[in-house]
């Protein structure tokens, strides 16, 4: 998405001075948002922290904002520019969560998947024929 809105915005900036840095610029720092404390709230809850609340989702999202906006202070301090660690781990963290995201979502069932599909789609036929045929032995039993 954040890419996404960075092109509609280089887009109708068309006809103007339209360098493309500052779009992708604000994409890279939307992914490194959007996507490290997704990653890193995956990480922790697959390691099945005993602790919920500092490995929630929220928490996570907070400290990364925090830290952005400390480090965005801390530049004209120092002269150094932390942006392009930044730009580099959001990158990073969201082909890790595109490759989560493949693995686990795929439009087409995995062989692994496919005989507990196909159970339950035979519980599910199962189920609705015997409710077929206690229907038709009741609708029998009162049409006579």
């Amino acid at each position: 998405m954040a890419m996404g809105l960075a092109f509609v915005y280089w887009l109708a900036r068309i006809g103007f001075d339209n360098p493309v840095g500052p779009p992708m610029k604000a994409a890279a720092l939307a992914l490194f948002m959007i996507n490290v404390p997704y990653v890193l709230h995956r990480a922790l809850a697959r390691r099945g922290t005993t602790h919920p609340w500092p490995a929630s989702y929220s928490f996570i999202w907070i400290v990364t904002a925090t830290l952005v906006i400390s480090l965005g202070r801390l530049v004209p301090l120092t002269g150094l520019n932390p942006f392009p660690f930044l730009a580099g781990a959001g990158g990073i963290a969201f082909l890790v969560a595109l490759a989560g995201y493949w693995r686990s979502n795929s439009l087409l069932p995995t062989p692994s998947y496919a005989p507990l599909l196909r159970r339950e789609q035979q519980r599910a036929a199962d189920g609705a024929t015997r409710w077929l045929r206690t229907r038709a032995k009741t609708w029998a039993g009162e049409a006579r």
